[in-house]
């Protein structure tokens, strides 16, 4: 894939404002609106540079993570298989 590395520096960078939206979401106050349409807007543009540079967006929810595939931001509650071995499930897409 061209342009990978600048993509692996970004993806970070999209992971942060995706849960500054969510955190702006659940607060309370007069600035708080105007704060999330900035973040939402400033998402939008990442992911419009992202995709014209070649990264494509997976929802891969409950599938079994693949590092090789997949990049984990935080572990919680991870399940396991049927009979309490395998790898961990991706619970839910931030």
């Amino acid at each position: 894939m061209r342009n990978e590395s600048l993509l692996q520096k970004l993806v970070p960078v999209l992971d942060n404002f995706e849960m500054a939206q969510a955190a702006a979401q659940n607060a309370q106050g007069e600035g708080v609106k105007s704060l999330a349409d900035g973040v939402a807007m400033i998402q939008t543009q990442l992911k419009a540079a992202l995709a014209e540079a070649g990264l494509e967006d997976v929802d891969a929810t409950g599938q079994t993570f693949d590092p090789n595939m997949h990049e984990a931001v935080l572990a919680a509650g991870i399940r396991r298989g049927a009979r309490g071995e395998g790898a961990a499930t991706i619970a839910a897409r931030l």
